[in-house]
């Protein structure tokens, strides 16, 4: 058995927010959380919170569940990203508690998002609401720079 402790250095753990996504390698590091980076540079997870933030200090196990409010998204940002046309950046807030980066990629059948490896959505028809959430707000917000130009 895995047992975390305050008191070691590093304690690896994953975050279960109720049936919806999975948070894998966060760590306790001189007791505060430190939250996987994708391709060790990019923050694609984040805690919004204070209940949070104590709840994921006091977990001891190797895997701990937190129960979800209600798994309600909000849209924090939506951007293009500067380095590959046709792609953007969109942070999603769950029951503002989690905000998780993801990715928004044009193809020739529309958009697909995609989810970082840190995060696991495990709950499809939730994934596929944030999916149209997110491709509304893209399109309202093309139309917008259309309308500029």
């Amino acid at each position: 058995m895995v047992f975390c402790s305050l008191s070691l250095p590093i304690c690896a753990l994953d975050v279960v927010y109720g049936s919806l996504f999975q948070v894998k390698g966060i760590t306790i590091e001189q007791g505060r959380p430190v939250l996987p980076l994708t391709r060790k540079k990019y923050a694609n997870v984040k805690i919004l919170d204070e209940a949070t933030y104590r709840w994921l200090l006091s977990c001891r196990e190797p895997s701990c569940l937190q129960t979800p409010s209600e798994g309600k998204t909000d849209i924090i940002s939506l951007r293009r990203a500067k380095t590959r046309p046709g792609m953007w950046i969109s942070q999603v807030a769950v029951d503002q508690r989690w905000l998780l980066t993801l990715l928004i990629f044009q193809n020739p059948d529309g958009y697909a998002v995609v989810v970082p490896e840190t995060i696991l959505i495990m709950k499809d028809s939730w994934r596929k609401q944030i999916e149209r959430q997110l491709v509304r707000e893209l399109t309202s917000v093309n139309k917008e720079e259309e309308n500029e130009m």
